[in-house]
């Protein structure tokens, strides 16, 4: 349930009002991209999380449960952790490690995270020459 209301309902209701329209008008589908995490309820069509996906049209993109590497996300993620672990002064308390979060999140460089969605087709034929195995990214 925290899942549904402090990312889905608050990050993805407002990236649909914003874009919804222009992806429909274009004669786009958005497709939203998540990890194998069961609190994200793939594996039931009665969890609230998939409740959502479905009234909202969310179209999920199918991927391998073990690939990391096919999921920029997962970059931005390591990336953050290395410069939270870099940082002089470590975060002691909640809010704290809450802003050093989104100061990091907002130091991440667009032109970097846009290179590593524009390398994905590369990174799909690899897993698909490994046949499926995970790639030495």
């Amino acid at each position: 349930m925290d899942y549904l209301n402090q990312v889905l309902k608050p990050a993805i209701e407002v990236i649909l009002e914003d874009f919804g329209v222009v992806t429909a008008e274009l004669g786009y589908t958005p497709i939203f991209m998540e990890d194998g995490n069961p609190a994200h309820g793939h594996k039931s069509i009665t969890n609230p999380c998939a409740v959502f996906r479905e009234k909202h049209g969310i179209q999920l993109l199918n991927h391998p449960s073990t690939s990391p590497d096919l999921n920029p996300i997962e970059k931005c993620w390591r990336a953050m952790k290395q410069s939270l672990h870099r940082r002089k002064i470590q975060p002691t308390n909640e809010i704290e490690m809450a802003n050093a979060i989104i100061e990091e999140w907002n130091a991440l460089d667009q032109e970097w995270i846009n290179g590593l969605i524009a390398e994905q087709t590369h990174w799909i034929w690899e897993v698909v020459a490994r046949r499926g195995w995970m790639t030495p990214n």
